[in-house]
């Protein structure tokens, strides 16, 4: 009898939790697509009014007055990029209609590198630093353009990795819907230059 007691306080006490426990993830993701869309305008250099994003088998569609525009994907999704512990990155790739990435967003990451030692503003401006990058171009050894980044110092694997993922997806998305043909970015230098 004690114990049916105690189940049913356990119940009552528990199950509203995990109703305000499921609201809230709720409200996360609502809180996460209103960044999504934003970093998309902002990529876009529209207004988010204009924007829809239709989610396809792999990616996303981000149409623009209802024409497409772009399309965003995810790296972890996409290329499973993990970091030199194993452990998930996940960067948001943005590549518009001429193969160009217009943007990236790093939603998330938990290298022991990049959390200790490194300061979040150099790992947000060498996620940033991939925009303006043309998957048309072939990137020749040494070469300086816009959207190669140079690596974080003190995190060059970290590096590397961030940047095969980012330049995969967005090969991946730009192949998927025929932006790309040809060595067109395949080659990216991981040297920075001296």
């Amino acid at each position: 009898m004690m114990r049916r007691l105690i189940l049913l306080i356990l119940m009552l006490v528990l199950l509203p939790a995990a109703g305000s426990l499921s609201g809230r993830r709720a409200h996360a993701a609502e809180q996460n697509d209103e960044a999504i869309l934003a970093f998309v305008a902002k990529s876009l250099r529209v207004e988010r009014g204009e924007i829809a994003i239709v989610a396809n088998e792999l990616d996303k569609t981000v149409t623009v007055g209802g024409a497409p525009a772009a399309y965003l994907g995810s790296t972890w999704n996409i290329a499973k990029t993990a970091g030199y512990s194993g452990r998930p990155i996940d960067v948001l790739v943005l590549v518009d209609t001429k193969a160009v990435i217009r943007g990236t967003l790093l939603i998330a990451q938990q290298e022991p590198v990049l959390t200790l030692g490194i300061r979040p503003e150099e790992i947000v401006a060498f996620v940033d630093g991939f925009s303006g990058y043309d998957l048309n171009q072939t990137l020749k050894p040494g070469e300086r353009r816009a959207g190669v980044p140079d690596a974080i110092a003190g995190a060059t694997i970290s590096s590397g990795v961030i940047r095969s993922g980012v330049v995969r997806t967005a090969r991946t998305l730009a192949g998927l819907h025929g932006l790309i043909a040809g060595e067109g970015g395949r080659q990216i230098n991981m040297t920075s230059a001296a």
